[in-house]
């Protein structure tokens, strides 16, 4: 028999002779139940995938929408900065062996400026030398918009010193700035100065 001369009449036993199968059931029936059968998982095939398009969509908006709460809250924070400067200062005098020597010292000036449209508040300035120690240089309770200069006097010894400055926002978080980098949340932990060693 030949594949042009089946019959869709014909029962599965007259085209698979020696195959078992339940009386009454045809080659319609058996194309029509896989056809059904691939639809179903068609369907549920392309429901998965629509669901994961729209969860990938859903986070990216959630994303999106976060990153834009983020700028928005360090807006303020990024405008406020704490810096010092050490310039060569020759009215530095050490007294030395009964005379009095002149010696070029570094005078210390620490420069905090806050460039956002409002105050700050509890304003912590410390001065990280190259040994972890921390000292407070300046503290305030308000930093209103502008510029603070702040002398710091001289040293003729200057390490290596790191200014970090810690504030809180128009919104009432906490800040971190170190003078080389962006503003950070603030570890709570680290936010007030260690006492003076």
């Amino acid at each position: 028999m030949r594949l042009h001369e089946y019959d869709s009449e014909m029962l599965p036993q007259d085209i698979f002779p020696g195959v078992t199968w339940h009386h009454g059931v045809s080659l319609a029936t058996i194309l029509g139940a896989a056809a059904s059968s691939a639809a179903v998982i068609w369907a549920v095939l392309s429901t998965l995938h629509e669901r994961r398009e729209r969860k990938a969509a859903q986070d990216a908006l959630q994303t999106e929408r976060r990153e834009a709460r983020e700028a928005a809250t360090r807006v303020q924070a990024d405008r406020v900065v704490a810096w010092y400067e050490s310039v060569a200062d020759d009215r530095v005098k050490e007294y030395d062996g009964g005379a009095i020597n002149p010696r070029v010292g570094r005078r210390q000036t620490l420069f905090v400026q806050n460039h956002s449209d409002a105050p700050v508040f509890d304003v912590n300035v410390v001065m990280v030398d190259d040994e972890h120690r921390r000292n407070e240089i300046y503290r305030a309770k308000v930093l209103p918009p502008g510029n603070i200069k702040h002398d710091l006097g001289i040293r003729s010894d200057i390490p290596d010193l790191m200014i970090v400055m810690y504030f809180n926002d128009l919104a009432g978080l906490r800040w971190e700035r170190c003078d080389i980098g962006h503003a950070e949340i603030a570890d709570a932990s680290l936010a007030e100065a260690d006492p003076a060693v």
